[in-house]
């Protein structure tokens, strides 16, 4: 185990463990090997972005870190957060694509086996759960080179919605168990399987008369660039969606007590309805939660 493992496991999750671990992968210094991944557009046009082989690491394992911190890194190497087309892009484009059982699935931490409910209940976001994760994952990848991915959910920009957006972490299928981009969890949020993958901010654009380089921004806002956008964003915009650093790191505010006087409602025969028991809950889970409390609502008479 690394200095940097056994520093890990002395912290409890929350924002000192996250400029921890932002400090320790600024010290490593910005990557250095990118792989480039090729979108093809039409039949004579392509658009080519160019991801980092892995997720990022400090003294060889993965970190995980929330969408604040995720996008303070990439900021800070003057790199990008992918996309959910993009980051399915790297899938595909993948020369090991890998089949990873995640920790919610029960197994050995610490030393200790943890069933699926005590690790969804109380470990998801522990530090000796990050290093058995990374240690899960490092059998299928070892001594293996080249684009690898699948093992790690992407935190990815922030197209759908202002909360923590999430895609990947593929099962035996190809299919990606983060399917639901949007999720009900706070940007500031990170479990053991909140990975960073970084892309560069220059794309290539090749058609059949030129080849040139274009910025993000130039390619988002330019409209001839208008098609080779819509090949990695799933969303029409003239910027790049970033996670809101200042705003999203505020403590919650309690909702303001309503200054008009409530009409009381009548009491709706109670459904048992049960909430979602993962912490990390999933977004199949959530929105059938949802839509559950709806069905009850309607019953209510004002």
């Amino acid at each position: 185990m690394s200095t940097f493992q056994e520093q890990l496991l002395s912290m409890q999750p929350g924002p000192q463990r996250e400029e921890f671990i932002k400090t320790a992968l600024y010290n490593e210094g910005p990557p250095k090997q990118f792989a480039p991944v090729e979108v093809r557009v039409s039949d004579t046009d392509k658009l080519i972005f160019y991801a980092t082989l892995d997720y990022l690491m400090v003294d060889g394992m993965r970190v995980p870190l929330s969408g604040i911190g995720s996008q303070e890194v990439a900021n800070h190497f003057g790199l990008m957060l992918p996309t959910k087309k993009m980051a399915e892009q790297i899938y595909k484009s993948a020369s090991l694509k890998t089949n990873i059982n995640p920790m919610s699935a029960g197994g050995e931490i610490g030393g200790k086996h943890y069933s699926s409910k005590e690790v969804i209940k109380s470990k998801m976001q522990d530090s000796d759960t990050y290093i058995a994760f990374n240690n899960r994952i490092n059998q299928q990848t070892k001594k293996r080179g080249g684009l690898i991915a699948g093992h790690m959910k992407d935190n990815v920009a922030p197209e759908f919605g202002s909360n923590l957006n999430l895609h990947g972490l593929y099962d035996s299928n190809g299919k990606p168990i983060q399917s639901e981009t949007a999720t009900p969890h706070p940007q500031s949020y990170s479990d053991y399987s909140s990975g960073t993958r970084l892309v560069k901010r220059t794309f290539k654009i090749i058609t059949k008369d030129s080849t040139s380089d274009v910025d993000i921004d130039e390619l988002l806002s330019n409209p001839k660039y208008s098609k080779f956008a819509e090949a990695i964003m799933s969303k029409k915009m003239t910027s790049y969606p970033q996670y809101n650093q200042k705003e999203a790191a505020k403590p919650l505010q309690e909702a303001p007590q309503a200054k008009t006087p409530v009409q009381k409602i009548k009491k709706a025969p109670s459904k048992n309805i049960e909430a979602p028991k993962e912490s990390h809950i999933n977004d199949e889970s959530f929105i059938s939660f949802i839509e559950q409390i709806r069905k009850e609502l309607e019953d209510i008479k004002f």
